[in-house]
Order: C-alpha cells, then sequence, then structure tokens
C-alpha cells in the first residue's frame, strides 16, 4: 500500500497488515488498476454480501469513479457478490459522493465505531444491490 495512503485506512487501535497478508486471505478480493495507485479490497459478510475498503492516491482523483465501477463490474462478473456495503467516515464527504454516484444508497448510520484520534465517530453504512432488482 502506498504511504500517503496509510493515515487513511488505519484507526487509532489497529495496524494495518501488509498489502501482500492481505491479499493473501482466500476469504479476501484485492483489486488494483494496472496504474498501481488505487486499490479496492473486498471482504464477505455472507455468500453474497461483500464490504468494500479502497483507495485511490491525491494525484489520479478523477479516475476514482471509473475504478470503482471497473471493481464492482469485476466483483458481479467473477464472484457471487450481488451486494457491497460500504461504512465511510462521518466528515468524509468525497467518499459519501463517490459512492453516490456508483449508485450506493445511504441505509443507515452506525453509531461511535470508529477511533479516530482518541473519539470514536460516527459511519455512514452505504449499500449497492448489483443483483438487478429494487
Amino acid at each position: 500500500m502506498h504511504p500517503s495512503v496509510h493515515p487513511h485506512v488505519v484507526d487509532d487501535f489497529s495496524k494495518i497488515a501488509p498489502l501482500p497478508e492481505v491479499v493473501s486471505s482466500p476469504n479476501v478480493v484485492c483489486l488494483m488498476p494496472d496504474t498501481d495507485d488505487a486499490y479496492a479490497i473486498f471482504v464477505p459478510h455472507r455468500f453474497m454480501c461483500w464490504e468494500i475498503h479502497g483507495g485511490v492516491l491525491e494525484t489520479s482523483r478523477e479516475h476514482s469513479l471509473e475504478y470503482l465501477r471497473d471493481a464492482l463490474a469485476w466483483m458481479k462478473s467473477n464472484t457471487p457478490c450481488r451486494c457491497v456495503l460500504s461504512f465511510v467516515p462521518k466528515g468524509n464527504f468525497r467518499v459519501f459522493a463517490l459512492d453516490r454516484a456508483a449508485g450506493f444508497k445511504r441505509v443507515g448510520v452506525v453509531e461511535k465505531c470508529n477511533p479516530v484520534s482518541g473519539e470514536l465517530r460516527d459511519m455512514t453504512l452505504m449499500a449497492l444491490n448489483m443483483s438487478g432488482e429494487t
């Protein structure tokens, strides 16, 4: 993982595992564009419902929606995934807007679950149904 992304993907109480350890798990799907300037990690919650974690370097933010759509399309074509969950930290308006642009809908708020700077903050739960049904 690029060092400039690291501070944005950890909380106060966890240490991020080196990327090779994360992607070597048989339960995790890690997708990266050929440019290596972004990543999308999918972790299954259930057979068809997965959670996404991702990041894009600042220099490539204009490609964020393209990268996200490509990753979602790959998951739909290559895995049983038909629902994707995204937990958006309170105040992260860029990720909230990106998720909305990709078709995610706000389904709720998980209160005081994200430790940041010694404080427990809320996260917005977003969901994308890719089954073709609404």
